[in-house]
């Protein structure tokens, strides 16, 4: 089992966006991690069609769904269901990772 990356050795560029993504081809998981500076948003979209996992690496946010706010710090894990609105923003720098969760078939 090859080791992908570490959290704990995040690059300092990209300032904003995918910091780390997986780079091997024909897999049944995606996985990114992405930063998010302080004050700054990811606009309320709805999000893929499969359950997303979200992990706060370094920081911690607001992420806003159609049930309300959450507060998530460092450490937290959260699980978003397929399809829903959703919006993000950080408070510090603040590293997501994000795991769209599907089946061996993609689904």
């Amino acid at each position: 089992m090859p080791i992908l990356t570490n959290t704990a050795e995040r690059p300092e560029r990209p300032r904003r966006g995918a910091v780390w993504s997986i780079a091997v081809p024909e897999r049944d998981l995606d996985s990114n991690l992405i930063r998010l500076p302080a004050g700054e948003e990811i606009p309320a979209h709805i999000g893929a069609e499969v359950d997303t996992l979200v992990h706060v690496v370094r920081g911690e946010g607001v992420l806003t769904t159609e049930d309300g706010e959450e507060p998530p710090r460092a450490g937290d894990v959260a699980l978003r269901c397929p399809a829903a609105r959703c919006a993000g923003s950080g408070r510090g720098r603040t590293d997501w990772s994000t795991s769209p969760c599907t089946d061996a078939a993609g689904r």
